[in-house]
């Protein structure tokens, strides 16, 4: 559960970025950030699906 409050960390410094200091990100800044949430969600609906399969696997009647 730790994971998603360091991803909306990314954002909300970018937000304060801009906001606050007037500094606009480019695009190799945009992009990177884009990279590192989109690895997130990725590594967290896998791990989600994973443990699903083994609930089920380990469930009485379910597949072995």
């Amino acid at each position: 559960m730790v994971s998603p409050f360091r991803y909306s960390r990314l954002v909300f410094t970018m937000g304060l970025g801009v906001l606050g200091l007037g500094d606009r990100p480019d695009a190799l800044t945009l992009t990177g950030a884009a990279i590192i949430l989109a690895a997130g969600l990725y590594s967290f609906f896998r791990e989600r699906r994973i443990a699903a399969h083994l609930a089920r696997a380990a469930a009485p009647g379910g597949p072995v």
